[in-house]
């Protein structure tokens, strides 16, 4: 029997455009990421995906950003150990099946609690992929995670979060971790200007809109000057093969690309431990 799905936050039905797009993208013979637990998922849930009507370049999005933070989390781990994963708004996403095979930590996926309560009816909970539930905006779940693993290298992602909050919320969220953690890495996804101008094809039919918009590196070491830049990509330097002209024009105007969006990676360099 197929799961039916019901949500408190007006936020948490986009989930379902990233599962829907990696499931996708999974079918193809040339797939930027291979995800066969998001097909399961599509299958499992009882809801009309056909209203989820894609822009192409859109999808990319969701695909390109998961792969790079997938290489990136397997990167840092090769490189590290007692690494600790925390999806931050992980929605129905399935990163540690997806390389928890590559990359060994602990993976902790953290959302809202109906987001939570869905994903234990649908994805198993192991000793390894743990799942927290509250508000990004509070600071118990950083609070339990400091006392759990102060000493251990920890890794925050926001995939397709942080765009849906305000700027202050955002610069609130990026304190509160570097204030309790001195060590570990963020990975996080921003549109730029250029976006904010034309606004999201895939937020057509649900009752949201993007409110914090980057694009560029120094805009966040005012937010914040615990961190440090490791690497700003745009979404069309990854596969630009797939972008046909765009990536192609992208290639000749970097700074035209990042102006449309940008995955960042920083580094979480100093704090005053609470």
């Amino acid at each position: 029997m197929k799961e039916k799905i019901v949500f408190k936050s007006a936020v948490s039905p986009t989930l379902l455009i990233p599962l829907f797009v990696r499931a996708q993208e999974s079918k193809r013979s040339d797939a930027i990421l291979y995800d066969e637990m998001a097909e399961k998922l599509l299958d499992a849930i009882d809801y009309d995906f056909s209203n989820l009507t894609q822009n192409y370049e859109s999808a990319l999005c969701c695909v390109v950003r998961a792969r790079y933070f997938d290489d990136c989390l397997v990167d840092y781990c090769s490189k590290h150990s007692n690494v600790v994963i925390v999806n931050v708004g992980c929605g129905l996403d399935t990163r540690f099946q997806r390389i928890g095979h590559k990359a060994k930590a602990t993976y902790y996926d953290f959302d809202l609690p109906d987001v939570i309560a869905l994903r234990k009816k649908l994805i198993p909970e192991s000793e390894h992929n743990i799942f927290l539930s509250g508000s990004v905006l509070d600071s118990d779940w950083l609070k339990f995670l400091y006392t759990k693993h102060k000493n251990d290298n920890i890794v925050f992602v926001f995939e397709g979060v942080l765009m849906y909050f305000d700027k202050k919320d955002v610069i609130h969220v990026f304190n509160n971790i570097s204030s309790h953690f001195n060590k570990g890495e963020l990975y996080f996804e921003m549109f730029g200007n250029r976006v904010q101008a034309s606004g999201i094809d895939a937020l057509e039919g649900f009752n949201v809109s993007f409110k914090c918009y980057v694009s560029e590196s120094g805009d966040i070491a005012n937010w914040n000057n615990s961190l440090q830049l490791v690497e700003q990509k745009a979404h069309t330097d990854i596969r630009p093969e797939r972008w046909g002209f765009k990536g192609v024009l992208s290639s000749l105007s970097p700074k035209m690309a990042t102006q449309e969006g940008s995955l960042f990676r920083y580094r979480i360099t100093k704090t005053d431990h609470l």
